[in-house]
């Protein structure tokens, strides 16, 4: 006689519906209840090349942006966090270990998980280069620069053990905040005057631009643009001219100030519902979305 204990197996640990991508990030549970498919199998291979010291010197170039597309509820958050723990964490956990082993006997591709464990090391390793994550979501951005530039100087802040200024090339935003601290120490009345109405969608003071200046928001940038504009009756500011880096710029001076100074790989952005991003910006005439 067959119980159904003999062919069914439990899962005691329990397990959320829904996968929070940035509550869920770090979520070791999550690798233990993966279940690979062949399609997921192939993302995690074209991952393995696309980072290998290699890609891009031979003829044959990985593309390194990969897009997880499906419908609700077909994984695309869980293979996310799955890649995000490879690349950050590398593969030394236990969860790793019992996923390789799923590989290799459900699929008959030990060389992939072997392949895999070779490429992500362990976070112990001497020879480990882990990824610094950049996590975005959803929507709600003036531009997908702007986006991306605000990702990555919030995740060198959160990150415990590195230092920003040491990092990140002085950006747009640090030299908005110098030329405004100039004009305040001749002119001591702006340091916190109303803005004009019409500069005061998101903002009433200049005070509170310059802290979120400070703070990298987007809004607050294009904000300053304007009202330098308009005390000076027209003339333009261009922080590119004072030397402030943008966003391609500042991301490439990162990756390289982190692999020679912290040892890591590089950077990684992984951006949960991109689509919803893409709409908002579409959607709205304000975000300019085709510059």
């Amino acid at each position: 006689m067959t119980f159904l204990t003999d062919v069914i197996e439990i899962n005691p640990q329990p397990q959320p519906t829904v996968i929070v991508f940035d509550r869920d990030l770090s979520d070791n549970h999550l690798i233990h209840s993966f279940a690979p498919t062949k399609s997921s199998l192939t993302v995690l291979n074209h991952l393995r090349e696309a980072v290998l010291p290699s890609n891009g010197r031979e003829q044959k170039q990985v593309d390194r942006a990969i897009n997880l597309h499906g419908s609700y509820g077909s994984g695309k958050s869980h293979l996310a966090v799955i890649l995000k723990q490879l690349l950050c964490d590398g593969s030394g956990s236990e969860g790793f270990l019992g996923l390789f082993d799923r590989i290799s006997k459900n699929f008959n591709t030990a060389q992939l998980a072997t392949n895999l464990k070779n490429t992500f090391l362990a976070a112990d390793d001497k020879d480990a280069r882990p990824y610094l994550l950049v996590s975005l979501y959803g929507s709600e951005c003036t531009s997908i620069p702007d986006k991306l530039m605000e990702g990555l100087c919030d995740a060198l802040k959160r990150h415990p053990t590195l230092n920003l200024e040491n990092i990140l090339p002085k950006t747009e935003y640090d030299v908005c905040v110098t030329c405004f601290e100039d004009i305040v120490t001749h002119s001591p009345d702006f340091a916190n005057a109303d803005l004009p109405p019409s500069l005061a969608e998101n903002y009433l003071t200049t005070r509170e631009m310059l802290v979120n200046l400070k703070q990298h928001k987007p809004e607050a940038l294009v904000l300053f643009k304007k009202w330098y504009s308009h005390i000076f009756y027209g003339r333009t500011f261009n922080p590119a001219h004072e030397g402030g880096k943008n966003f391609i710029e500042a991301y490439v001076e990162a990756g390289k100030n982190l692999a020679e100074q912290y040892h890591f790989g590089g950077i990684v952005v992984v951006w949960d519902e991109f689509g919803f991003a893409l709409e908002d910006l579409i959607g709205n005439s304000h975000r300019h979305a085709q510059q």
